[in-house]
């Protein structure tokens, strides 16, 4: 079936009560993401406002210029609304496109913020009453879309899906936050409502403001706290292959080849399997990605996958002359250092991708809702337990992952949170990329007011320690408000929409994310398995070997690369003389840690990825204005 609908997108604009919208600022915004939507761009003005869009065709959008207007109001949309038929019987409007645009547009109109709870899909919009003069700016229940806000003055407020194109209005403070920085270099990404910016903040997911007259509020529109603390329902597992069937089905609706991101794990494997059922006559493009220098990827898994359900399978091969190549480019994209690795190479497999398809699946959301990561097991185990783990020497610990086969760096990492003081430092440790006193000993100007535990974390595991006991749902609600949002997804996000690529998420439907984050703890993992219901899907759907094998995900070689060419880069970045460790960091304690990682002393990859990634961001940050003669 055919349909019009929204296109992937930019969107920005400002509200200024005092001097109004400039058009020059305005094609500035739409300048700086235009990567969002290359195929074209619109503003709309009134006495006071100015609406920017950027637009990637997905299909033929004639019809669905955007900004979009209509007597009582106008709007700029990035997302896609999947049960927009549906909402548009429900509302008493004069139609005259068939696109989403105009059923978010009435819908809003109609109903205000009372009318998100109703879409099923994922967005940010900026909606502004003609009438009432109100603008009020919204994020879909997760996250999945990016929205940023400032308000440099009571009269003025300027946003947009990315902050490169909030600094184009020179009021806007471009100057480093530096508890965002702090952040950052501890946590690897800025979490809940902070950005790089101090002017800049983002409007967190299941949220919205409201600006009127100078007073803007913001209002949590969906709990998110909700799923996490709710018990499963009796019919929840039964239902799990149901609700997944439908998710996948909506979101194929497309008038271009929708492919998907195969990396033969469950999560992908079960996508695939669901587009093949859907489509069983239909040409599927699917994409992996592997690594110079890895023999141990997941490439073989795939193809095992691709060759099982026929699909045309594509393997990107990523070296670290590519990573060296992209990482100033993607730095500024992203708006932030690159917080792993995994960012390039889902850039490069998206810029591949484009190449066959428009539109890509892709499995983000399955860990974090059936709880898919090794920790959740950790988080389940008695306390006693895990103090007597904690006392495990770390060498020892090493050589018994390798005799198992385990990823040296995982376990590492599992006893460095586990020897953390309280749950919550465990927790927030897990987001880390080294152990506290090593990343306070390379950046020792960021630690004035050094914490165990990031805010936006804390925030989080505070809300949900009032609502359960459980510390596996306490975990999963951690990172469902911030890894997931401030890491998976804004990654999923910049680096599909700098290569004019649209990513749809079907384990993030709010039905899927319903089930898995209502199961109870003991159904969805133990000290023997993790995402229990998933696995026992993908054993009917995909098979045995890809349901029980141990989750892999991206094995970057990066140990191995900064040992040669990456070690070189990092270098020749840290002898610019306006470098990020000259501004807040100790240039002897980063020699020190290149020295020993050379020497094969100690493997220091990813304290050293953290140093190369905020060097490759500081020297290429988007916080140059734009002319506006």
């Amino acid at each position: 079936m055919l349909r019009s609908s929204s296109p992937m997108c930019g969107i920005a604009g400002y509200v200024d009560l005092a001097e109004g919208p400039s058009e020059a600022i305005l094609r500035n915004m739409a300048s700086e993401i235009s990567h969002r939507g290359p195929d074209a761009d619109g503003i709309w003005r009134d006495d006071e406002i100015g609406l920017v869009h950027t637009r990637l065709s997905i299909i033929d959008l004639s019809e669905s210029i955007q900004p979009m207007s209509s007597r009582s109001g106008a709007i700029t949309f990035n997302g896609e609304i999947y049960n927009y038929r549906q909402l548009r019987s429900q509302l008493a409007a004069d139609f005259v496109t068939h696109g989403d645009t105009e059923v978010l547009l009435h819908g809003v109109d109609e109903h205000g913020i009372d009318f998100l709870d109703r879409i099923d899909g994922m967005f940010s919009f900026g909606h502004w009453d003609l009438e009432g003069r109100c603008l009020l700016l919204a994020r879909d229940r997760f996250g999945k879309k990016p929205l940023f806000v400032s308000q440099p003055r009571p009269d003025l407020l300027v946003f947009g899906s990315e902050p490169k194109a909030l600094l184009q209005h020179p009021e806007v403070d471009r100057s480093l936050d530096q508890d965002a920085l702090r952040e950052v270099v501890r946590y690897r990404a800025v979490y809940g409502t902070q950005s790089l910016y101090s002017g800049i903040r983002q409007i967190p997911p299941g949220h919205a403001l409201e600006w009127r007259g100078g007073d803007a509020r913001i209002s949590e529109w969906f709990d998110a706290a909700d799923l996490v603390v709710r018990r499963g329902e009796a019919d929840d597992q039964s239902s799990l292959e149901r609700e997944f069937m439908e998710s996948v089905e909506a979101r194929l609706v497309s008038d271009v080849p929708v492919g998907a991101f195969l990396s033969g794990g469950i999560d992908s494997s079960l996508v695939v399997a669901a587009m093949r059922r859907l489509k069983p006559k239909e040409d599927i493009h699917t994409f992996s990605v592997s690594f110079e220098g890895d023999p141990d990827d997941e490439h073989e898994f795939a193809s095992t996958v691709a060759d099982r359900f026929e699909t045309i399978h594509h393997r990107v091969v990523v070296g670290q002359s590519d990573f060296i190549a992209d990482m100033g480019r993607y730095s500024r994209i992203r708006d932030a250092p690159l917080s792993e690795p995994a960012d390039l190479a889902v850039a490069r497999m998206s810029g591949f991708a484009r190449e066959h398809v428009k539109v890509v699946l892709s499995g983000e959301g399955a860990d974090e809702a059936f709880a898919g990561y090794p920790k959740y097991q950790l988080a389940g185990l008695r306390p006693w337990l895990v103090g007597g783990m904690s006392l495990v020497p770390i060498g020892l610990a090493m050589r018994l992952a390798r005799v198992a086969g385990v990823s040296e760096r995982r376990v590492n990492v599992a006893l460095q949170a586990i020897r953390q003081p309280n749950e919550l430092a465990r927790i927030s440790q897990w987001f880390s990329a080294g152990t506290p006193d090593r990343l306070q000993s390379v950046f020792p100007r960021l630690w004035r007011d050094f914490e165990t535990q990031g805010i936006a974390q804390k925030d989080a595991f505070d809300r949900a320690a009032s609502r359960t006991e459980d510390p596996v749902r306490r975990m999963q609600f951690v990172d469902l408000v911030t890894w997931l949002p401030g890491n998976l997804l804004e990654r999923g996000d910049r680096m599909t929409m700098a290569e004019g690529l649209e990513a749809r998420m079907p384990f993030m439907s709010a039905p899927m994310m319903k089930i898995g984050l209502g199961l109870r703890s003991s159904e969805k993992c133990s000290m023997r398995v993790t995402k229990k219901p998933l696995r026992d899907l993908a054993e009917k759907m995909v098979g045995a070997d890809i349901a029980r094998r141990r989750k892999w995900g991206f094995r970057v070689p990066l140990k191995k690369w900064f040992e040669s060419d990456l070690n070189v880069e990092l270098k020749r970045l840290l002898g610019v003389s306006d470098s990020f460790v000259a501004a807040y960091g100790d240039r002897d304690a980063v020699d020190g840690l290149l020295a020993e990682h050379e020497a094969g002393v100690e493997d220091h990859h990813m304290v050293l990825w953290t140093i190369l990634a905020c060097e490759a961001w500081f020297q290429n940050r988007s916080d140059s204005v734009r002319s506006h003669s």
